[in-house]
């Protein structure tokens, strides 16, 4: 007997007395959820980084429509769920099991922008579970979904980084983890990497910002590092930190250098060179 079989037999004894089903209510809620879960064939990337690493850009990227907010402000406490679809279009999911569709381009950004930016959905005031976004222009064919996650590493908003961490990562099949190729907390890095590692998630690490790398210049105008050297450097360093997690992650893990800013610019302007030059593909 497989686990679902288990299931449907623990479900059938739980609903047969109304006290029971009463009494065992989110337990039976949540069987049900796995059941859904098990029988659904897409699969399930998570898009986790810390705030202002331009995750909004990437999947703008991916979508092919600029339409999620990108603003450095944190996005609120809820989870957006990009799919390819047949129109573009949003679906809003209420606490309460309401649902609100939305479509049009400018319309969807309006209702992303209430609902899923904390200036205007402080403290998710308006009760979104999760929002839906299907885009014709998707990249990845229908039966991949990519999950947007509250920032993390943001000040007196540690709410997010528990949703995300707990919440998020036990739901889904590889996790993508976005960083810039600036400045970035090696403590930060690591702890979250941890964590996903620690949820035994399959891990590709993508290192954003690529067109904000300068070469190193020295006395007299001489180049002494290139774009490229440079970004190797990024590169290393994040190597050792995954070295320092668990050295097996080394030949596990794929490190992915990107400009999503790039690869949006070049969607818009159909720029094919400009779009190969983001490294997007």
């Amino acid at each position: 007997m497989d686990e679902k079989q288990y299931v449907h037999q623990l479900l059938s004894l739980l609903n047969k007395k109304k006290e029971f089903s009463q009494y065992f209510s989110p337990h039976i809620r949540e069987l049900q959820h796995k059941l859904t879960r098990w029988e659904d064939e897409s699969i399930r990337i998570g898009l986790v980084g810390v705030t202002s690493s331009g995750k909004s850009t990437l999947l703008n990227a991916l979508l092919g429509d600029d339409i999620l907010p990108t603003a450095v402000r944190p996005s609120s406490g809820t989870i957006i769920i990009c799919s390819k679809g047949d129109e573009t279009k949003a679906k809003i999911l209420f606490e309460d099991r309401t649902t609100k569709v939305v479509t049009g381009d400018k319309e969807i950004s309006e209702a992303l922008k209430l609902y899923g930016d904390e200036l205007y959905n402080k403290e998710n005031k308006y009760k979104v579970k999760e929002i839906h976004l299907e885009s014709k222009n998707f990249l990845l064919p229908k039966n991949i979904q990519i999950i947007d996650s509250p920032g993390l590493d943001a000040y007196g908003l540690e709410r997010h980084e528990e949703i995300t961490l707990s919440t998020l990562l036990p739901t889904i099949d590889i996790c993508l983890y976005v960083v810039t190729l600036k400045a970035n907390s090696d403590e930060t890095t690591y702890r979250i990497l941890e964590q996903i590692h620690n949820q035994f998630k399959p891990m590709i690490i993508v290192q954003n910002m690529l067109d904000s790398i300068e070469p190193k210049i020295g006395v007299n105008g001489v180049i002494e590092k290139s774009r490229e050297q440079i970004a190797e450097q990024h590169m290393d360093r994040t190597k050792r930190i995954l070295d320092k997690v668990d050295p097996s992650l080394h030949k596990l893990v794929q490190i992915v250098q990107v400009s999503a800013k790039r690869a949006v610019d070049a969607r818009k302007e159909n720029d094919e060179k400009k779009f190969k030059q983001s490294q997007l593909d």
